[in-house]
């Protein structure tokens, strides 16, 4: 099985052998006044840029009203202090040991 393998690919390269060898581009020199060159392009760096649109702001009063029921800044991000339920810390009776 092995040896008809070997056969097969063998017999493969000998026929396209010749073809790819006769494929073989003609070389130029960098100084050669008839090489070809590929046409250069431009492509503008803004050929897909798209305008950015204003959004439609909400009336700064109501968001204001809206930061405040929610208890500050913090309170938009649900921190763990967020609210007005911060309490300051317990300060000891003056004359207390600490």
């Amino acid at each position: 099985m092995q040896s008809k393998l070997a056969v097969l690919c063998c017999a493969c390269a000998a026929f396209w052998l010749p073809l790819a060898a006769a494929q073989q581009p003609v070389l130029t020199g960098p100084t050669d006044p008839q090489a070809s060159v590929p046409v250069p392009s431009y492509t503008s760096a803004f050929a897909g840029y798209q305008r950015l649109r204003d959004e439609t702001l909400a009336p700064w009063r109501e968001v204001n009203d809206e930061v405040a029921r929610v208890g500050g800044h913090m309170g938009m991000f649900g921190g763990a202090h967020a609210g007005h339920d911060i309490k300051p810390a317990p300060t000891a009776a003056p004359g207390a040991p600490q």
